[in-house]
């Protein structure tokens, strides 16, 4: 048993990419095991109506809060090419974590005042937890670039069973749509506090660096920008199209096929690092092998979910309102493979700062998807939602491939 820890611990040395990814998709598993939670304890609590409502804040939340990967993309990636400086990496942590949670703050506090003047609340809760998802994304990007999964899984994990308590103990007070929404700002400080104190202990050599992320910020902000809301088009076409209710129902099929993204991340987070750091020939061979390695542990995921999509939704969504979410659910799971092998494909780019041509691509594919979207969801309904977004995201996937190919042809 000894012999096999020393193993264990010398391929975390060596950060072998099975090891971290097993690390990062087991993590992942739980995480998302945890967070599905939120799901049909909502359900079971709110009305059809308010659970609509309350998919739709999520949603929004998701719009203020995944942005910020940008955050975590640009600052690991220049911390990765400091691998050997670590008192430079931790210099730039605890810069970027007072600067931005200074304008985080500000900013939030604007935003949420403008949410209260326009009669919208549970708006304005959503604005007040922005700073500490802003801090917890630069903290992300710090283990991330020293490549500690397994405490970047716990950090994830960690915020998804605070989600789930703070859910729980709002709807067991009796707070129904405010408690639910409320849960969202608060788990967030409370990871804030957990991994701060973690951090601050480790960081305290620092080296002073001078980095201007400004220009790639703002291209990465808008980039994360986009794909979130290309990722949640269809939800909303949905509420404006055939009402809460129906959203409710989309909502349960979506969330659950986004296990498949939600994956892909955790195979991106182990992805991204090692391709910042390849160049030539490695790129074109060690980066290709593993991104096609990823792009694959994706399939056996969605074929389970083709043979065992009823038995699997009507469990955690009983009742004859949600029986309806089984077909969807179905379509939606290659949806959402599809989005996984755009996502892995995205870090790869990313890691090469090939952000500006995608951009382009994907503004392109938020108006397609948008125009399809429009023209699908009043004549064929949930069905046609899905459908429509397997198309767009299947034409992201190959122009994305294309990307990749031309930079593979540039690194000869």
């Amino acid at each position: 048993m000894l012999k096999y820890f020393h193993l264990l611990r010398q391929q975390l040395k060596e950060r072998n990419f099975m090891l971290l990814n097993a690390i990062s998709i087991a993590g992942t598993v739980v995480g998302m095991g945890l967070a599905y939670l939120f799901q049909p304890i909502a359900t079971r609590f709110l009305t059809p109506a308010d659970y609509g409502i309350l998919a739709i804040m999520v949603a929004l939340w998701s719009m203020l809060t995944l942005p910020l990967n940008a955050i975590t993309s640009t600052l690991a990636r220049e911390m990765s090419a400091r691998e050997s400086d670590v008192p430079a990496i931790n210099f730039l942590l605890r810069k970027y974590l007072q600067k931005f949670g200074l304008y985080s703050v500000i900013v939030s506090l604007l935003a949420a005042a403008l949410s209260f003047l326009f009669n919208q609340p549970l708006l304005a809760l959503l604005f007040l937890g922005l700073p500490a998802a802003v801090l917890i994304a630069i903290g992300s990007a710090w283990l991330q670039a020293r490549e500690r999964i397994l405490e970047l899984t716990i950090v994830q994990n960690g915020q998804n069973l605070l989600r789930v308590a703070a859910l729980l103990v709002f709807l067991l007070l009796g707070w129904g749509l405010f408690g639910a929404t409320l849960a969202l700002p608060v788990y967030a400080f409370a990871m804030l506090v957990l991994l701060l104190v973690f951090l601050l202990p480790q960081t305290k050599k620092q080296k002073n660096v001078v980095i201007h992320l400004r220009s790639a910020f703002g291209l990465l902000v808008v980039l994360q920008l986009v794909q979130i809301v290309l990722l949640y088009e269809d939800l909303f076409m949905v509420q404006l199209f055939l009402g809460p209710v129906q959203t409710g129902i989309y909502n349960v099929a979506e969330i659950t096929a986004k296990i498949l993204f939600l994956l892909a991340g955790a195979i991106g987070l182990v992805l991204y690092p090692k391709i910042a750091k390849l160049a030539g020939s490695a790129l074109r061979k060690e980066g290709t092998r593993l991104l096609l390695l990823g792009m694959a542990l994706l399939v056996p995921v969605f074929i389970g979910f083709q043979l065992v999509a009823e038995p699997f939704m009507t469990f955690f969504y009983p009742g004859p309102v949600y029986s309806a979410s089984v077909g969807p659910f179905r379509i939606l799971a290659a949806a959402m493979l599809f989005a996984g092998w755009a996502q892995l494909m995205t870090f790869f780019l990313l890691a090469r700062h090939g952000e500006k041509p995608m951009l382009l691509v994907y503004g392109l594919l938020l108006a397609l998807n948008a125009l399809v979207q429009w023209w699908i969801v009043p004549l064929f309904g949930l069905a046609g939602a899905a459908w429509g977004a397997s198309a767009s995201i299947l034409v992201l996937d190959i122009l994305l491939a294309l990307l990749v190919w031309r930079q593979l042809k540039k690194s000869k």
